[in-house]
């Protein structure tokens, strides 16, 4: 195997295929790490050093491995602190948007009122329209369109204390929602970075196993006790 100063391995075929909770995701990565530095450990026994060279699986190798570790551990810590971040702004977008509903529909109830029969008019209020709000990206055009017309249009009731409120309560949700959108996209960076750095650090590892595999074969019973330092079957040969 090459010193770490070559060029990155690429993560093996198919790591990314099957979909996983995000929740799971750093939990899964500490484990990789762990059993990378378990692998680096029985590496660096004074007694395997030599017989690992022969192989090309020198001590740079191993050190450069741990420094992946390190670096891989606090990307899984940002991925904690990313995912508290994001649950934070998706509260407080929640909160907003049920603050800013009830506004909504009173300026519409005023509208149907004013317009009752006018289906054109009706329709530019979003009055009839079948699931107000369950799509955040078309509510917000949905939410600008009714405050400008409440604006416009002398609702019966609606004072200029109302209006306020109003444009108010749909400014404090887009600002959420937008705090949200940041939110989600830092923590799918930081997860991203983080499979990555997993991936490249169990190419390498497996590399060290197949090496210790081929040193250290289970067919010589006495080899158990070193195998499993490696994290290898003591019985069967690596997968």
């Amino acid at each position: 195997m090459a010193d770490t100063n070559t060029p990155t391995p690429a993560p093996e075929p198919g790591k990314k295929t099957k979909k996983r909770v995000y929740g799971d995701i750093d939990k899964e990565a500490v484990t990789n790490i762990k059993l990378a530095e378990d692998v680096c450990e029985a590496a660096s026994d004074e007694d395997n050093v030599a017989p690992l060279q022969a192989e090309e699986v020198t001590p740079k190798v191993v050190a450069g491995l741990l420094s992946r570790c390190d670096a891989a551990r606090k990307l899984a810590t940002k991925v904690v602190e990313t995912k508290k971040a994001k649950e934070t702004t998706t509260r407080d977008e929640e909160k907003s948007f049920e603050a800013l509903m009830p506004l909504v529909r009173d300026a519409q109830g005023r509208a149907k009122r004013k317009f009752e029969g006018n289906k054109e008019k009706l329709a530019a209020y979003r009055i009839g329209k079948n699931n107000l709000g369950h799509n955040r990206e078309e509510f917000e055009q949905d939410a600008d369109t009714i405050v400008t017309l409440a604006g416009q249009d002398a609702l019966p009731g609606m004072t200029p204390e109302k209006l306020v409120s109003l444009a108010a309560a749909l400014k404090t949700w887009k600002d959420a929602d937008a705090a949200q959108k940041r939110a989600e996209k830092i923590q799918t960076a930081a997860i991203d970075a983080l499979e990555t750095a997993v991936a490249e650090i169990n190419t390498i590892r497996r590399d060290i196993q197949r090496a210790a595999d081929l040193i250290w074969p289970y067919t010589v019973k006495a080899n158990a006790a070193t195998r499993r330092t490696f994290g290898l079957p003591p019985d069967k040969p690596m997968a």
